[in-house]
């Protein structure tokens, strides 16, 4: 915390582990004293937090709920910021982008279709049930490896993904993995 600044960083959060980036998160949690919180399923190697499903991270009047959003990676995690009345926003990752969501083809052909079944479930099971007001803010945007190019834009709502994301569409299980992994760079 400073004068200018009256805000402590505690907490360094990871969605979900890629090679093809560097969060820096063990750089600035070793410079400022934060506690990183990383997946439980990812097995990290490194001093962190792990989270799972439900567990909440303390932001004074406000939380984060962790929520398990496998597709992109098996151990994907989103974070769910809501205070004592509704959700306000999202931390997606690559679970849900603006106009699509985080490929699901990166960790190689075997796993490939399993993870788009997970991302499915990730996006019409969960965070398609969340409120059309809630903030989407996601990792991965337009020139990322990781996402095929939908948009410009670095942010959206819910509802505007269940209105024009191809991927949050009412589709079978099967289209959606069809349509997920077809036309990918």
């Amino acid at each position: 915390m400073t004068a200018s600044h009256p805000v402590s960083i505690t907490h360094i959060l990871d969605t979900h582990l890629h090679a093809d980036f560097v969060s820096g998160a063990r750089e600035l949690a070793a410079q400022i004293g934060a506690t990183i919180g990383a997946s439980a399923e990812a097995k990290v190697g490194f001093e962190h937090r792990p989270l799972s499903e439900g567990d909440t991270v303390s932001l004074g009047q406000l939380d984060l709920k962790v929520l398990r959003t496998p597709g992109h990676t098996p151990e994907h995690i989103s974070f769910l910021l809501a205070d004592s009345a509704a959700p306000q926003a999202l931390f997606s990752g690559g679970a849900i982008i603006v106009g699509g969501a985080a490929r699901t083809d990166l960790l190689g052909h075997d796993l490939s279709e399993p993870l788009a079944r997970q991302l499915y479930h990730t996006l019409h099971d969960k965070l398609l049930k969340l409120p059309d007001e809630v903030n989407v803010y996601p990792t991965h945007g337009a020139g990322s490896f990781c996402a095929a190019p939908t948009s410009s834009e670095r942010t959206t709502t819910i509802g505007r993904e269940r209105k024009f994301n191809h991927l949050a569409q009412p589709q079978t299980e099967d289209e959606f993995v069809k349509r997920s992994l077809s036309g990918l760079p």
